[in-house]
């Protein structure tokens, strides 16, 4: 799994999550203080998350796109096309370069 974060201007950073790790606090924490490190601004609204008691819902395949969808997938589609991977470990690498 990997954070991303991304601006106008594409990919700005991304973390690569070891396997048998979970996201928690002290991970969560480590990740802010390299965002810090990077001079990357990471703005929270205070806003509760999953405590919200009305829910909308969301149709499986849904025509509405994430911002993910305009920015983020684009750039990785164009870093990574027309290669060929057989471990994380090279896509990590290539996504890193």
């Amino acid at each position: 799994m990997a954070s991303i974060l991304w601006n106008a201007h594409g990919i700005i950073f991304i973390d690569y999550l070891r396997k048998e790790r979970t996201i928690n606090r002290d991970y969560y924490i480590a990740l802010l203080d390299r965002l810090k490190e990077k001079k990357v601004l990471l703005h929270h609204d205070n806003a509760m998350c999953h405590k919200s008691v009305k829910t909308m819902a969301n149709p499986p395949y849904s025509p509405n796109l994430a911002p993910s969808d305009y920015c983020l997938f684009s750039d990785l589609k164009r870093m990574l096309a027309g290669k060929k991977f057989s471990s994380n470990e090279e896509v990590i690498a290539e996504t890193e370069a």
